[in-house]
């Protein structure tokens, strides 16, 4: 009894251990991915993801602040293009889009709209050796200026940050990470520097193989003249993987304990994946394979054969 009691335990704790170290970057599809949630220019104060893919996607977002006490509201909607780019197994480019986005205003009676083109960015990451189930990425982004939101002046700005992922087991995973995006606005000779830092952490469950549930909390400060805490976020979304190439997520936020008076932050984006072509290659590759194994072909045909579907079993996990 003892004995069996003592290998339950052995094994229970070398289970938990491979798991444990496992790199969040080694299997999967959209791994080491925060919601996808900024209140900021061309994501800017978003954590990006800490792995690297390749993939093209539409990010839509929407801002409401009602104050009805004040007899004002605001409203805020647009969608962006996003690319990532993976050039090798450790590196990546990112770059979004100008935003096309629509702003209303009501103030009493007065009310004024408009729409155009917000600003860009593109970005570099680079992805540092897995550590006992930890990836971390540093990056860098700069914004491309074409900001229609101001008149007299442009906005510049660059960003640094880290993003983070930590595998706990097989069915969660914790992403999140801190950015630290600097602007500039210039208006003549006047320029105005402020720095926005931000940080969150999310719980990365997957349900099934297709169905992930996230939920966190995020934070965002303000330095420069109009320094003070913008907001504490409650954060939480659910991400769909209906194929292996296609990505679905919806994410909100409610900003509280700050100074955003903003009520809501809601975003959707659906994205198209490359990497997992590659799988579905190898999938079909395994399968005829295994078709050649029933028909009798040889030893070194079926060991090809059984490594390729392992590796897909292993990218699906």
């Amino acid at each position: 009894m003892r004995r069996g009691a003592a290998l339950s335990v052995l094994l229970f704790s070398n289970s938990f251990t491979v798991v444990a170290i496992a790199d969040p970057c080694a299997a999967g599809v959209d791994r080491g991915a925060a919601l996808r949630l900024s209140s900021g220019p061309a994501d800017f104060g978003a954590i990006p993801e800490a792995c690297p893919a390749t993939e093209a996607s539409l990010h839509g977002r929407g801002q409401l602040l009602v104050a009805t006490d004040e007899f004002y509201g605001y409203l805020q909607a647009g969608v962006s293009p996003r690319l990532r780019r993976k050039v090798s197994e450790a590196d990546w480019f990112s770059l979004t889009l100008p935003e096309l986005a629509y702003r209303f205003a009501a103030n009493a009676t007065v009310e004024a709209s408009q729409s155009g083109l917000g600003a860009g960015s593109l970005g570099y990451h680079h992805a540092l050796a897995s550590l006992r189930g930890l990836r971390v990425a540093p990056y860098v982004r700069a914004l491309f200026p074409a900001d229609f939101g101001y008149r007299f002046a442009t906005r510049y700005g660059i960003e640094y940050g880290l993003a983070a992922a930590y595998k706990v087991s097989s069915r969660l995973e914790l992403d999140g990470g801190v950015a630290f995006p600097v602007y500039f606005i210039v208006s003549g000779d006047h320029v105005l520097r402020y720095l926005e830092p931000a940080g969150s952490v999310d719980a990365n469950i997957r349900a099934t193989r297709w169905l992930s549930v996230l939920a966190g909390v995020g934070a965002r400060w303000r330095g420069g003249r109009l320094a003070g805490f913008e907001a504490l976020e409650p954060r939480v979304g659910v991400r769909i993987l209906p194929t292996p190439s296609v990505r679905f997520e919806l994410a909100g936020a409610l900003p509280l304990a700050g100074v955003d008076r903003t009520d809501v932050l809601v975003t959707l984006n659906g994205a198209w994946l490359w990497a997992p072509l590659t799988s579905l290659r190898v999938r079909h590759r395994a399968r005829r394979d295994q078709q050649g194994r029933c028909d009798g072909s040889s030893q070194d045909q079926r060991d090809d054969g059984q490594g390729d579907h392992d590796r897909d079993v292993r990218y699906l996990q």
